[in-house]
Order: C-alpha cells, then sequence, then structure tokens
C-alpha cells in the first residue's frame, strides 16, 4: 500500500487498523476500509487543472469547503448491519454552510462501485456525501477533469464518488492519529431544525443516485462490435435465405456466441461531456451504414454511446447491429391525439399490397381499435378485387398466465375476435393471412412497443397504444432504408417462424430506393421550406367544387364513417380541415371539438381565441416534411427485462438520452408523460449546472398511482420539486419545467380527470437531433420495457417537431412552475385541481398497488 500523500491541508484519517487495511487494500480481497475521518478540509486547490477550467468555461477559483469534527458513523466503517457499518442513505447532516464528509473507501461500502482495482490505477477513490448546498463549480469540475483527463467517471450512487490522487512511492503507512473527540454516536441528536431535503424522505436516491450496476456507456466500441456492425448479415438477411427459419433461431445463429459477462470497468462520465477522441468518432462513422448522408459530430457522439451500449449483448438494441445505423426521410409527423394518428395508420393499412406487421403494447376493443380492424376489412376488399393476397401480422401485449411458460404465444382466432380485442375473423377476410402473438417477458418485461410496418417500404413509429383515451400523442412516418431496420425489429420481436413468411422478405427498402415526393407533397411548403398550413385549406384542387374548407368542409375520416384518402398531402387537407371551424364556432372551439374526439364530447375551451388571420397559431395535427433530401437516422432501442430489479439498464436507447444530455451543448427539449428514472435525473441536473437550457414538458399527474409504488422512482410532483430545489442558483435558471397544458386550455389538468393529457416520448438536443419512439423516461421504460426508439439527424426536422410542440400545446405558455419550489400554481396561488402534492402520504404504496392493478387491466398509464 502506497501512502496517501497528496490529501488536502487540515485532514486527520484515523485508523484503528491501518496496517490490516494496507493489507486487505489489494484488488482481489474487497473488504471496506475501517476508520473514521475527523478534522477539516480547507481546500481542494491543488488539484485543480487550469486548463480543463479554460476548456469548460469554469469559475476560476477552486471551491473551498470545511468539516467540523465528526464522526460519522459513530463507529467503523464496513460491512455489517445498523451500528456496525453500514452507512445510512438518509444521513441528517446538522450544517447549513457548504461542506462534505470524505472517507478513503474501496467497492465495499457499495454494491455499486464494483469491479475496482486500486493496484492498477494511479488514482484511488474516496467517497462523499455531498448536501444540496455544495457549490455546483465543484461537480462541474470535477466531472470535467474525470471525462477528460482521467477516463473515469463521477458516479452519484447512495454517496457521491470523488477522487484522491495517490502518489507513485511511499511505504505504504496511513496516517493513523486518533481524533481528538467524537460526538453522540445516536444520528437524531445530530438533525438539525432544518434538514437537508434528502433526509424527509427516500427519494434521495431519486435525485442524487444512480444505482446503475451496469455500464451506460463505454470508452471504445471493439472490433467485435465493429464487425458486427460493418457485416452484411442481419436476421433479415438469413430469413430471406431460409423461409423456414425462426427469428430467435436466426439470431442465436448470428449473435449468440457475442454475449460476454459484465465488464463493470469501461464507463463515460454521465454528468459531463465527454471527450471522445477522434479515432472513436471514426469508428461510431463506420458502424452505420448512412448512404449519401453524413452524421454530425452530435449524432456521432450519442450513436458512438448507443453502439457501445452492445457490447456484452447486442440483443439490449433490439436490432441487428448491421442495421442499427442508417438513413431515410420522414414526410410526415402527427402530434395529435388518437384518432389522429389512427386515421393516418388506417389509411396506410388500405393501400398495402403485399403486408401489414402491427405493434402496439395494449390492444383495447375501441374506435381507435375500429380504425385499424375496418381498414383490414377494407384491404381485403381492395386485395380480393385484384386477385391476391395479403399477410397481417399482429403482436400486442395483453397479460396472460399463458405468458408464464410462453412469452411469446400464438393467439386463438376464438380470442383475438372476443369482445376485449375484436380483430376480424378469418372467415371475414379470406383474402388476408392473420397470425395474432401476444408477448410478454415475466414478470416486469413490458412489450411497449408501438410500430408498423407496410411492404417494407413504410414504417410508422408511434407513442400511442390501440385504445380510446384523452392523449395527444406523436407518430413519425418513415421511408427509406431505415424501413430495412424497422423490419429486423419486427421479426426479432415476433421470435418465432412466421406462418405464412412475409412476402417481401427478399424485398429490402435499400433495393427498393426512395419515391420522390411528387408536386402535390411539395405544393404544401412555403419558399423557406415549412409548411404553409394556409396551402391544404386554399388548395382548389384539394377543395370540393365552388366549395370554402370553412363554410364546407371535407368530411371527417371516422371509424363509423371512413373516408381514405389516396396520400399524404390529402390526409393532411381532411384532418386540417377537421380543426377548421364551422359557421357557429371559433377557432378554438373548433379545436376542442376536434381534441374531444371520442372520449370528451363537449368538454369546452379554456383559451382565448385567435384572429382568423393567425395562422402560425392555429394547430396543425399533421405536420409533413419536404422529405427531398435523407438524413442519418438510428434504431436506439431495449429489449424486455423481466426481472424485478434494476440490473438492465445498459442498453442504446438509455445511452443514447444519456450521451444526448451529456454532449448538448445549448439546450435539451425532452417531452415524456412521467419522468423519475433515476439514471436521468444526475444528467440533467448536471446539464443544467453546466450551463445547457434543459426543458422538461411532462403530465402532471400521470400514471401517479403506479409511480408510488416503491422502486419505481416517485410520482412527477416530487421529482419536479425536487429536481428544482436542488440546482444552484444559476442552474435553476437552466432548468425550464412544465406540465403539460392542452392547445385550448390555460392550465394543466391532472391525468386522473382524463380530460387533457400527454403520453409524448420526444427528446431533442441543440435543435439538431431528435429521439422519439416508445420509451418514457420513467423507471419501467429504462429498466424493464422493450422500446423502439429513432434517432435522427436533422436540424430541420427538430425545428419542425419544438415549432409542433409550440403550436399544438400551450405548454410554453400556461404550464410554468415554479422556478424556485418546482410547483405549479396559477394567479391566485392554487394548485391545479386534483393534484397528489410533492408530499404523496405514508399511504402512497397503498395508492401505487392500485396503480399496478390498473396497469395490468389495461386502464393505467403506459
Amino acid at each position: 500500500m502506497k501512502r496517501f500523500s497528496d490529501l488536502p491541508p487540515g485532514c486527520n484519517i484515523p485508523a484503528k487498523k491501518s496496517n490490516t487495511y494496507a493489507r486487505q487494500y489489494g484488488p482481489a480481497n474487497r473488504i471496506a476500509p475501517t476508520f473514521h475521518m475527523s478534522g477539516s478540509l480547507a481546500s481542494l486547490g491543488h488539484y485543480v487543472d487550469r486548463s480543463i477550467i479554460a476548456r469548460h468555461s469554469l469559475p476560476i477559483e477552486p471551491f473551498r469547503c470545511s468539516m467540523p469534527n465528526l464522526d460519522v458513523m459513530g463507529g467503523r466503517f464496513g460491512r455489517g448491519g445498523p451500528g456496525r457499518g453500514r452507512f445510512p442513505q438518509n444521513l441528517a447532516l446538522p450544517f447549513d454552510q457548504p461542506h462534505f464528509l470524505a472517507f478513503l473507501g474501496s467497492a465495499p461500502l457499495l454494491t455499486y462501485t464494483h469491479d475496482f482495482r486500486p493496484s492498477s490505477s494511479r488514482w484511488c477513490r474516496a467517497l462523499a456525501v455531498v448536501t444540496p448546498h455544495i457549490h455546483a463549480y465543484s461537480l462541474s469540475y470535477l466531472s470535467a477533469l474525470f471525462s477528460e483527463k482521467y477516463n473515469s467517471t463521477i458516479y452519484r450512487l447512495d454517496i457521491l464518488e470523488l477522487a484522491v490522487k495517490r502518489k507513485q512511492g511511499g511505504n505504504g503507512v496511513i496516517n493513523s492519529q486518533n481524533s481528538a473527540s467524537r460526538p453522540s454516536t445516536d444520528r437524531s441528536s445530530r438533525r438539525s431544525e432544518k434538514q437537508p431535503f434528502f433526509t424527509r424522505s427516500s427519494h434521495f436516491s431519486s435525485l442524487h443516485t444512480s444505482t446503475m450496476k451496469d455500464d451506460v456507456a463505454f470508452d471504445h466500441i471493439d472490433d467485435r462490435i465493429l464487425d458486427l456492425c460493418t457485416s452484411d448479415e442481419s436476421v433479415s438477411s438469413l430469413l430471406a435465405r431460409d423461409l423456414d427459419l425462426a427469428p430467435g433461431d436466426a439470431w442465436k445463429a448470428l449473435y449468440g456466441n457475442h454475449v460476454q459477462k459484465s465488464a463493470g470497468s469501461k464507463k463515460v462520465d454521465s454528468s459531463g461531456q465527454a471527450d471522445l477522441p477522434q479515432d472513436a468518432l471514426e469508428r461510431a462513422l463506420r458502424c452505420g451504414k448512412w448512404g449519401p448522408t453524413q452524421p454530425s459530430d452530435l449524432f456521432l457522439r450519442i450513436y458512438h454511446d448507443a453502439v457501445c451500449a452492445i457490447e456484452e449483448n447486442p440483443i439490449r438494441g433490439m436490432v441487428s447491429p448491421s442495421l442499427m445505423g442508417s438513413y431515410g426521410v420522414i414526410p410526415l409527423t402527427i402530434l395529435s391525439t388518437v384518432p389522429d394518428i389512427a386515421r393516418h395508420m388506417s389509411n396506410v393499412i388500405v393501400r398495402a399490397e403485399k403486408e401489414v406487421f402491427l405493434a402496439t403494447n395494449y390492444w383495447q376493443n375501441s374506435v381507435a381499435s375500429k380504425f385499424l380492424t375496418d381498414a383490414i376489412r377494407e384491404l381485403d376488399r381492395r386485395v380480393g378485387a385484384r386477385g391476391s393476397r395479403v399477410v397481417v401480422k399482429i403482436i400486442y401485449d395483453r397479460g396472460s398466465p399463458k405468458q408464464l411458460l410462453e412469452p411469446h404465444y400464438m393467439v386463438s382466432a376464438k380470442e383475438y375476435t372476443g369482445k376485449k380485442v375484436n380483430v376480424p375473423h378469418p372467415d371475414e377476410i379470406p383474402n388476408i393471412d392473420l397470425q395474432v402473438m401476444n408477448f410478454h417477458q415475466p414478470i416486469m418485461g413490458t412489450f411497449h412497443s408501438k410500430y408498423m410496418v407496410v411492404d417494407r417500404r413504410i414504417g410508422i413509429l408511434q407513442s400511442n397504444n390501440i385504445q380510446d383515451n384523452d392523449n395527444m400523442e406523436m407518430m413519425v412516418h418513415l421511408e427509406g432504408p431505415i424501413v430495412d431496420s424497422l423490419y429486423d425489429v419486427a421479426l426479432i420481436s415476433w421470435h418465432k417462424a412466421l406462418e405464412p413468411p412475409l412476402p417481401s422478405h427478399d424485398s429490402p427498402a435499400t433495393r427498393a430506393g426512395m419515391d420522390s415526393p411528387g408536386e402535390r407533397h411539395a405544393a404544401m411548403f412555403g419558399p423557406d421550406g415549412t409548411f404553409d398550413s394556409s396551402s391544404v385549406t386554399a388548395n382548389p384542387e384539394s377543395q370540393p367544387p365552388n366549395g370554402d374548407i370553412y363554410t364546407n368542409p371535407l368530411p371527417e375520416h371516422n371509424a363509423d364513417d371512413p373516408h381514405y384518402d389516396a396520400d399524404i398531402p390529402a390526409e393532411v387537407t381532411r384532418v386540417q380541415a377537421s380543426v377548421s371551424p364551422s359557421a357557429t364556432e371559433t377557432r378554438m372551439q373548433a379545436i376542442s371539438r376536434h381534441l374531444n374526439h371520442t372520449t370528451n364530447p363537449g368538454f369546452p375551451p379554456s383559451a382565448p381565441d385567435f384572429p382568423p388571420n393567425s395562422d402560425s397559431e392555429n394547430m396543425t395535427p399533421y405536420i409533413p416534411h419536404r422529405a427531398t433530401d435523407p438524413f442519418p437516422m438510428a434504431l436506439v432501442n431495449r429489449n424486455a427485462h423481466g426481472p424485478p430489479d434494476h440490473k438492465s439498464v445498459t442498453n442504446p436507447q438509455n445511452a443514447a438520452w444519456l450521451s444526448a444530455l451529456r454532449n448538448a451543448r445549448e439546450s435539451v427539449f425532452i417531452q415524456t408523460p412521467t419522468l423519475n428514472a433515476e439514471p436521468l435525473l444526475p444528467a440533467i441536473r448536471a446539464a443544467c449546472e453546466r450551463g445547457v437550457d434543459v426543458f422538461c414538458y411532462v403530465c402532471l399527474g400521470y400514471n401517479d398511482a403506479g409511480e408510488l409504488l416503491p422502486k419505481q422512482g416517485g410520482h412527477n410532483e416530487l421529482i419536479a420539486h425536487t429536481l428544482t430545489t436542488s440546482l444552484s442558483p444559476t442552474a435553476r435558471t437552466h432548468l425550464h419545467y412544465n406540465w403539460y397544458v392542452a392547445k385550448d386550455q390555460t392550465a394543466p389538468i391532472t391525468q386522473s380527470r382524463r380530460k387533457r393529457s400527454c403520453h409524448v416520448k420526444l427528446l431533442i438536443a441543440d435543435s439538431r437531433v431528435g429521439i422519439m419512439g416508445n420509451g418514457n423516461q420513467d423507471t419501467q421504460s429504462w429498466f424493464h420495457s422493450q422500446e423502439i426508439n429513432v434517432m435522427v439527424d436533422s436540424a430541420e426536422i427538430c425545428t419542425a417537431w419544438l415549432e409542433a410542440v409550440r403550436r399544438n400545446q400551450n405548454t410554453g405558455i400556461y404550464g410554468g412552475l415554479d422556478p424556485i419550489e418546482g410547483v405549479w400554481r396559477d394567479k391566485e396561488g392554487r394548485e391545479a385541481e386534483g393534484v397528489v402534492g410533492v408530499d404523496p402520504g405514508m399511504f402512497a404504496w397503498a395508492r401505487g398497488v392500485v396503480g399496478a392493478v390498473k396497469r395490468v387491466q389495461g386502464t393505467g398509464g403506459f
């Protein structure tokens, strides 16, 4: 054991058993240190590297903090129960000044600091507890120091890890002076009247900690993964050569030998900017099939971390590695209610020529499902008229005891034609070969995926389930080679042999190329390339003869009265007509009518109307894009994980989200129904402390009951409050937390009222790189559910998405939380009706049980 001689001045480290500790401090014997610490830490100034300060625009002076005499444990450190060295998670620290308590230590103090080998490193770790009042600069500097210079990580665990430099050489003796005095060992006697916020609740860990036992990002892409990504082989290619092969068997043949045990030591800091070397970015570039496009630096950095997340097991990406990075176009985005998304899905279904593969989390017999089942019947009629056949496959997750024995079980016609699902019977659709599968990975591995692939030419990726609700949702229409990637996801999700096979097995989208959007599509855009909503309401060719859109609107495409359109421009025109006012309506009343479809007829608007000539303020449910030039895309997914633990954190989805927050330089926009995932919160906090503007648009009260269960992260109000109040005053100016407010409202409405909720899942970094799809920013999506997400590298698309959020919601106008308290109140100082409040109460777990039951029944939040 070498001497620790570079500790800050004024630091005493008594150790009762320093010789024993010295003998046991090697990599093979992880016995925790048995000492306590007293004295004061006067300065960490001599650790500061001025070049790092300059590169990361940090304050010039190093931080200072002090610590009075204190024996934290009232005894020694080590394993064992209370009173024998276990570190208290909710330690009450009776100080008002910035301070920390540091202890030299090794991995045994915490299970999460696995694989620490001090003998092979110039650095050993010190463990520290930091109050919310510690200077933000100290964390920013240490994050920059670790990621840039020492390729290490500051972990936010039950206690925060810092680092202490170890001098090379020495006689292996630790200062063994005894402490001059010790305070009472009774922890309650050391609590102050005004405790730090984390002593009031177990949700300290939700903000300052991360139980990330697995890695979330790696420092390089190894040769093995590089070979898999650059290969031409995929599950899709194997099935194209052998139609009898099950996708699960194809996966094993390709990637079964590439599963490794957890490396546990390669990590990139998730709280400070990662300075990837140029060769790492070049390897990331080689790991995608980008065609004629060129990924941006930000996109490549995020993609690099996503690819690294499959190093130990490629199945974490839920797509063949060779198809993870691709390119394509997005002709259409929908930001509206479930019926609007179902309308487009039904139009795409009836236009199918060979096959439809539809995946959703929860399928419920509903108005939403009727759009799709009627479209399947219409497809059968059209197919019969042209004398051909079409294959349709549907996969969903409706909890069943059968999944305990067979997670992927084929649903009988008797079951899927019943009143709960109500899919057409095979006798009703004689020209369609239909198969239905019910998939769930017990216990917690929900099939949360929501997508559709048609003819291997069109991909639909959306946030909504097939059920009726009041949610604002989001959908993107994909075309180009990226559809081959989504097709590969569909095969892997199905797992079993396809009977019959999909007809497009040998017709990849990459080979077919991309169709030109056409003149009708181009006519929807102004000279600057942005969508002009007035163009679709004033286009004579799109209107009834001698009609005006405001007085004689096109008939609405409804489940009971279908009106299918031939292409996207016709769909956009019809939907835009439905949000245009009749002769007796104001514009806002027309919008309310549209939002009330199916679930809330007659629910009135509270937002003021806007002038008739204010087209920039009008709601545009369908947002078309020019789709002339392709751009880089990647699938950043995660696989289903059944065990009720938090071990499954390493996957491309989580790595991409964290990397976006880590690498953004200006802003990160996040919209999600729930936000409470442990690994995410420190990353948001670090981004704000770094000066990045983080916008969090969250739905008030969404799935509160389910999130109140233990280990689910906590409900939205608690997280908003604790996150806000934990930031330094400067960082608070960079956190913009808003509750969702619908386009026709002036205040947030709790999700429990089922009037105006939001289920959009979207993250945009620096208005350049966007990630949208199935994943929520909650514990379930981060640790358990199968999620499919697309990452796009297009400033044009991301700008259009942000503009659509502004136009189609009032979240940014009326939803802002108090920047100091993290609580929403109206002008009279009242909180929203029906809120749980920051403190859910002592019986919150009981409500959590009720929420869990509702989720299984399909009536809770997903």
